[in-house]
């Protein structure tokens, strides 16, 4: 979250006033965590092809996994809470 918090105090002059609320701050750091974890996934993966050699592959397989888990995870937690408002 700490890596989202400064994203948000370098690209705003001041913080937005959604920020203090707790639910909407919440809200927004799932939803960055879902969008950079799947962006990076997909860059990560453009960079795979069929004649990268195992030992490059494996650990850029391994890193795009877990992308991926984090992305779910905000998926998980983003339906969460809109169940939980219902």
């Amino acid at each position: 979250m700490g890596s989202w918090e400064g994203e948000v105090e370098r690209t705003h002059g001041q913080l937005p006033a959604w920020y203090w609320n707790a639910g909407e701050r919440r809200r927004r750091f799932i939803r960055w965590v879902e969008d950079e974890a799947e962006g990076l996934a997909m860059q990560l993966g453009r960079l795979l092809r069929s004649d990268t050699a195992p030992d490059a592959a494996r650990p850029a397989t391994e890193l795009i996994d877990a992308l991926s888990r984090d992305a779910a995870w905000a998926r998980r937690m983003e339906t969460q809470a809109f169940e939980e408002a219902a």
